[in-house]
């Protein structure tokens, strides 16, 4: 399950503007820095540690306990500085294929607890069965992806991305993630071929993974800098302190010959 609920829970606090992810680039930094090896489990005094040293507020952390054929599935934010408890959730799934949907509902009601308004969660709360994938599979496939891209870099992460869309011939987001990770190892053919897969998909998906295929779709198959620029244009906005998308406007930017912004 690590993996999967890993990427579950992150999809679904993504979408909302109020929170900010630490960036796994950052964590990788971090570890560094404390001198641990970039595979450890970043879980309670390390992800703590991890927490304090970055200057974030918070760690979200979970548990998934087998009972008979259900699962028991606990949610808490907690101060990184005091180690108090901020807010906490527990939900049941029936079966393994109910759990992402029962950890959707957890996810929601912690950020009502964080103080988030209601009109706020139902702009921006679309399931992650439906935003993502419903496949526990496919999303253990893309967030080994995403650790491995950190860890060993892109060429390294194409199989797990690929291994994704295998698996949900439907997960948009794995498709995009495989057009990055192709053009930057040089396979332009087949980073459009998957972009373009990822575009298509696009009404399947949250408000940020559009927004992130809109502007993946307008740089690797139309090729339209101004398209580009107006997609990151409103990602930023969107989310202002989103890493990926400050990221790829610097690139943007750096190519347009544009140095100081």
């Amino acid at each position: 399950f690590d993996d999967a609920l890993r990427q579950a829970v992150a999809v679904q606090l993504q979408q909302t503007p109020f929170l900010t992810l630490l960036p796994d680039q950052r964590i990788q930094r971090t570890l560094r820095l404390m001198q641990r090896p970039g595979e450890v489990a970043v879980t309670g005094d390390t992800a703590r540690e991890i927490c304090q040293r970055a200057g974030a507020r918070a760690t979200v952390e979970g548990s998934i306990a087998a009972i008979g054929s259900n699962f028991v599935i606990t949610l808490g934010v907690y101060n990184c500085q005091t180690g108090e408890s901020i807010a906490k959730q527990q939900v049941q799934a029936s079966s393994k294929e109910d759990v992402l949907t029962q950890l959707g509902v957890a996810v929601k009601a912690l950020r009502q607890n964080l103080g988030e308004s209601l009109a706020s969660i139902e702009k921006y709360d679309v399931p992650v069965t439906e935003a993502t994938t419903s496949s526990l599979d496919a999303l253990r496939a893309y967030g080994q992806g995403l650790r491995t891209r950190v860890t060993r870099g892109d060429d390294a992460a194409i199989p797990f991305f690929r291994q994704a869309t295998e698996r949900d011939a439907s997960f948009a987001l794995a498709y995009a993630k495989l057009g990055v990770v192709y053009s930057n190892t040089g396979r332009e053919a087949e980073a459009r071929e998957a972009t373009k897969k990822a575009w298509e998909l696009r009404d399947k998906v949250s408000d940020y993974e559009r927004l992130y295929i809109n502007w993946n779709y307008a740089t690797r198959v139309l090729r339209d800098q101004k398209a580009a620029k107006e997609a990151l244009d409103v990602l930023t906005t969107a989310y202002p302190r989103d890493f990926a998308a400050r990221n790829n406007f610097g690139v943007y930017y750096n190519n347009a010959g544009e140095f100081e912004q």
